[in-house]
């Protein structure tokens, strides 16, 4: 254990991350998010003498008056945000089959955007939640403070197990005073999501991918060999009852109300974190999936090609219900996935607002 209580195994996480992440940082994602993410327009800076070549619209005339001849006043860009990051640590996010855990691609996330932010002298805050908020950081600026977001981060073990992304920004939303920007970094598992994508559910007994909560759809992940289903037939997934079709008092309903709300007031980012195992099934044979945050089990044969299909076109379903949502609120989304780089993803989405901004 490290001077302060910090076990050491944390500490040396945070180094590892800082420093792979360090790179990008400096070379590219400072600039990048420093041309996205601007001010909320210019401020007063000081007055001083006119030079040849100032607009003559700058002068301050009553300085001008006072000493005899022109001043202007200079102004620079009101560079100073507020950054909240969001993260979900919910029992789906300790799952990956392709490399690393959700919740370690969350981690890094995380730590490149607050790198970034207190580069451009902006304010950082954390708020980590599941089926409730855990814990919250309030935003401050600095290295020391960014470093601390991520060991607390790194270090933290919580409670529920359940995910509730309405209540983390209804809690965001009420607590931060101005626009801010708030990164939602979490797999958007959501009850009742395909209901809404596809308007049907799914056979009795079938695994689902995606959501969280008590009565809603499971995700089905695998984690068998890196690829080609080996393991003991064991895995961590979601299961549950065949549930009814999506409407007013749903997971998702409430989800949707809460995201309009919220992001007509602040600039709202979901980074979606996705595992391969979410998307397609793999014929695996007979498996035993277990629900990561209710602990259920179901046994299921993955051999069964019928399955397979009905779990991709409901996994499919849940993506375009998302997607759909995030389009009509305006609110991007960032799909960042465990067996790839996030790099790509991050330029494509600061690229695609940079065009927008123009």
């Amino acid at each position: 254990m490290a001077p302060g209580g910090v076990p050491r195994e944390v500490l040396r996480q945070v180094r590892l991350i800082e420093l792979r992440t360090r790179g990008w940082v400096n070379t590219l994602f400072s600039g990048e998010y420093h041309s996205v993410f601007k001010g909320q327009g210019m401020e007063f800076a000081e007055v001083r003498e006119y030079q040849p070549g100032d607009d003559v619209r700058t002068i301050d005339w009553n300085v001008t008056a006072r000493m005899g001849h022109p001043y202007v006043k200079k102004h620079v860009e009101e560079r100073e945000l507020t950054v909240m990051l969001l993260v979900d640590l919910s029992g789906s996010e300790q799952f990956g089959t392709r490399g690393r855990l959700k919740a370690e691609l969350a981690a890094e996330l995380a730590a490149v955007l607050a790198l970034s932010a207190i580069r451009n002298n902006d304010r950082v805050g954390l708020l980590i939640f599941t089926d409730h908020v855990e814990h919250v950081v309030p935003p401050k600026k600095g290295r020391r403070h960014v470093l601390r977001l991520i060991r607390d981060l790194l270090a933290f073990r919580p409670r529920g197990r359940g995910t509730d992304i309405a209540s983390a920004l209804d809690y965001a939303g009420r607590m931060l005073p101005h626009r801010s920007i708030l990164f939602v970094l979490s797999d958007f598992l959501i009850p009742d999501t395909a209901e809404v994508g596809a308007g049907t559910a799914r056979g009795s007994g079938d695994p689902a991918p995606g959501t969280g909560g008590g009565g809603g759809d499971r995700e089905a992940g695998v984690e068998a060999g890196p690829g080609d289903g080996s393991g003991d037939g064991r895995g961590e997934g979601r299961r549950d009852g065949d549930p009814g079709p999506a409407g007013p008092g749903s997971a998702f309903d409430a989800f949707s109300r809460t995201l309009k709300l919220v992001s007509n007031r602040h600039d709202v980012v979901a980074i979606r974190m996705v595992d391969a195992a979410e998307e397609a099934l793999p014929d695996a044979g007979l498996l035993v999936l277990t629900d990561p945050e209710t602990g259920q089990e179901v046994a299921v044969d993955t051999g069964r090609a019928s399955l397979r299909e009905r779990y991709g076109s409901r996994s499919g379903a849940e993506e375009d219900a998302l997607r759909s949502l995030f389009r009509r609120l305006a609110v991007d989304e960032i799909e960042v996935r465990t067996d790839g780089s996030y790099v790509g993803p991050l330029m494509q989405f600061f690229k695609a607002r940079e065009r927008r901004a123009r």
